[in-house]
């Protein structure tokens, strides 16, 4: 346990498989995976649409299991020393998302890309951003669904903090859209769904995406090895 009687929580949720059931709902078909190979079970007929997220969650989950395993979010935002590198990291993070998606995420209709943005609410010092190899409306939402997937589990997090007020206004960024989580995250899929099929190996794309943004979640988020005098 730490600070505040918050238990270990996840970069996308309380626990990956939690998290990550909570993920894919989005109104739709309950995912599982079973001996790394991407299965389904369906209450009703399989839709083509459900393709993109079974693809993100099944390529993703090994790169989500290793940042869990490395971020302990919750005890580094109750802690006040170990807070202020970690809103830096959240600032990266975000900015670097923000930066590559915003030339295709801006001409989504009906995505509202600027309410999703939340780097600049972020009062931390600014660290250079990382690329990502984001080219297309594709590639743009699947980098967004790892983004957006994050504030899944940061409403969870800032919920279970103990801190004062102006701590928690300060974390603000972490739940974003308050009570329109779920509806701003179902229509984020509604999108993703629609779009990824349409564009020319667009799932490779978002696919893609999604992994490297993994990977500067890693970069900028996870502890850096404390230095001895």
């Amino acid at each position: 346990m730490v600070q505040g009687g918050v238990g270990r929580k996840h970069f996308l949720g309380v626990g990956a498989r939690t998290g990550m059931r909570w993920m894919h709902g989005c109104g739709g078909p309950a995912m599982a995976e079973v001996g790394g190979a991407r299965r389904a079970w369906f209450n009703s007929g399989m839709d083509v649409a459900d393709e993109p997220l079974a693809a993100l969650r099944a390529a993703t989950g090994a790169a989500h299991a290793r940042l869990d395993a490395r971020l302990d979010v919750a005890g580094r935002l109750a802690d006040p020393v170990a807070r202020t590198a970690l809103l830096a990291g959240y600032k990266c993070f975000f900015g670097s998302v923000e930066a590559a998606a915003a030339p295709f995420a801006d001409a989504l209709p009906g995505l509202d890309f600027a309410r999703r943005r939340r780097a600049g609410r972020i009062d931390a010092p600014a660290l250079p951003l990382r690329a990502l190899p984001v080219g297309d409306a594709a590639a743009a939402l699947g980098a967004l669904y790892v983004m957006e997937g994050a504030t899944l589990g940061g409403r969870v997090i800032l919920r279970g903090l103990a801190v004062d007020a102006a701590t928690r206004a300060r974390l603000g960024f972490l739940d974003p859209y308050g009570a329109a989580s779920g509806a701003m995250w179902r229509r984020f899929c509604e999108i993703l769904t629609a779009v990824v099929p349409t564009r020319p190996d667009g799932l490779a794309a978002a696919v893609a995406a999604a992994v490297a943004t993994f990977g500067v979640a890693e970069t900028c988020l996870a502890p850096r090895p404390t230095r001895r005098a």
